[in-house]
C-alpha cells in the first residue's frame, strides 16, 4: 500500500528527472511518478520535436540518476495531464501501439528488492526497462493524426451554447 516513503520518493524522483532533463534541453512539460507504483512508474509529458524522439528521450532518461530506477516509463504528448491517472491510460490505450509502441531493454543494473525479478535475475541484479510510446509517429501525414475529440469540437457552438445555458436545469 502507499505510505509516506512511496509518496515523497515518488515526488522527489519526479521532480529531480523533470530537473535534469530540462538542463539538457529536452522539451518535457510534466513528470509524475505515481505513488501507487512506489516509484516503479514514471509518466513524461513532452513536446515531441521529431520521428524517434520517445526512444531517445527514454534513454537519456534512465542514464540519468534519478532515471535509472524508472522500470516503466511512459511519454505521452505534452497536452495529457500526467497527473491524471484517466488521461494517462487514455493515451495508453489509444495512442501506444501494442506491438511497436513498447520497448523493452534487458539486462540493465536492478536491485534485489524489485519484486518481479525472478530469483535468477535478482543475485545478478539484472532488471529490464520498458518504455510505453504514447505519442503520435511524427512522420504520418496529419490527417492520419485522429482529433482528440472534446466538447470544444465535437458538437456545433449552438448545442454547446444551449447545453451550457441549461447545465442545471439538466441538474448539474
Amino acid at each position: 500500500p502507499v505510505d509516506d516513503a512511496a509518496v515523497s520518493m515518488s515526488l522527489t524522483k519526479a521532480a529531480n528527472i523533470l530537473d535534469e532533463t530540462r538542463s539538457h534541453g529536452f522539451p518535457v512539460k510534466a513528470v509524475y511518478c505515481p505513488p501507487e507504483a512506489v516509484t516503479h512508474w514514471t509518466v513524461v509529458s513532452t513536446e515531441v520535436p521529431y520521428p524517434g524522439y520517445a526512444r531517445y528521450l527514454a534513454h537519456a532518461i534512465w542514464g540519468m540518476p534519478w532515471g535509472r530506477s524508472a522500470w516503466y516509463l511512459v511519454i505521452v504528448e505534452q497536452d495529457v495531464d500526467v497527473t491524471n491517472m484517466g488521461q494517462v491510460l487514455w493515451a495508453i490505450s489509444t495512442m501506444c501501439h501494442p506491438k511497436r509502441g513498447i520497448v523493452q531493454v534487458e539486462n540493465v543494473p536492478g536491485h534485489p528488492l524489485l519484486p518481479f525479478l525472478s530469483p535468477e535475475e535478482r543475485p545478478k541484479n539484472l532488471a529490464a526497462y520498458a518504455l510505453l510510446d504514447c505519442t503520435w509517429p511524427r512522420d504520418w501525414p496529419k490527417e492520419a493524426v485522429p482529433v482528440k475529440v472534446s466538447f470544444d469540437n465535437a458538437w456545433p457552438k449552438e448545442i454547446q451554447e444551449r447545453v451550457l445555458k441549461n447545465w442545471r436545469s439538466y441538474g448539474y
